[in-house]
């Protein structure tokens, strides 16, 4: 009887475990990083804390931050502000090399970089594929900015931009920003979660250069857009 008793119980938690496995299949967590819709817009943003800027040695700990030239760049999928699908290693497939950069309104570097940007973008279309993805602000009006080593509110007076609480909020100051300064490259909404900034290196105006391979090619922390042009060409000689 207790042999029986005990083979029920098994069998009790067998049935328990394929039913939690059944209802949980196919559920799409928001926040994740490959999403397959893109995220409401109600969800609330997550502030991060760049851990670069911890003390004044933030250049030496970006290189633990960053990806490493050779390194197999991951893939993502994130969203245009109008909802299109982009997903970076199907981009890759297409041949063509990527130019991956990060930035946002409040970023004063950013803002400045936007114009060689936009004149690299048409230059080298042909040949490489320029992606701006929109991510954390750098300097809100009304908050800690996450580059802040004393976590303060750090905010940019000429952008004069609040921080946004919600995705649509963000995705609203992404369309401004790309209407007002005219943007040539494909720009990408990071998901609230801030997935995209956190993998790539935590930075507001970073750039990599992504072979049609997957492998990261070069990097820069902040854009020098006489480095990056130097970086292109090379990458173009070299395929």
């Amino acid at each position: 009887m207790h042999l029986i008793k005990h083979l029920q119980l098994f069998l009790f938690i067998i049935f328990l475990m394929n039913l939690t496995t059944y209802l949980s299949f196919g559920q799409t967590d928001q926040t994740t990083q490959n999403l397959q819709t893109p995220p409401q817009d109600d969800l609330e943003l997550m502030f991060n804390k760049s851990e670069a800027w911890v003390d004044t040695l933030w250049k030496e700990r970006y290189k633990d931050i960053f990806l490493k030239v050779g390194e197999i760049a991951p893939d993502f999928t994130l969203y245009t502000t109008d909802g299109k699908p982009f997903n970076f290693y199907e981009e890759l497939e297409k041949g063509k090399p990527i130019l991956l950069m990060t930035g946002s309104h409040s970023c004063p570097v950013a803002r400045g970089n936007l114009k060689p940007i936009n004149k690299f973008t048409k230059k080298y279309k042909k040949k490489l594929t320029a992606v701006m993805v929109y991510t954390i602000e750098a300097h809100p009006n009304n908050a800690v900015s996450p580059y802040s080593i004393k976590n303060n509110i750090w905010p940019d007076e000429e952008s004069d931009i609040e921080n946004p609480e919600t995705y649509k909020e963000r995705r609203q100051i992404c369309d401004f920003w790309q209407n007002k300064y005219g943007l040539k490259p494909i720009v990408l909404v990071d998901n609230p979660t801030n997935d995209f900034w956190l993998r790539f290196g935590q930075a507001p105006n970073l750039a990599y250069l992504v072979k049609p391979d997957k492998t990261i090619f070069s990097y820069q922390i902040f854009i020098n857009q006489n480095k990056l042009k130097e970086q292109i060409n090379e990458l173009l000689n070299e395929m």
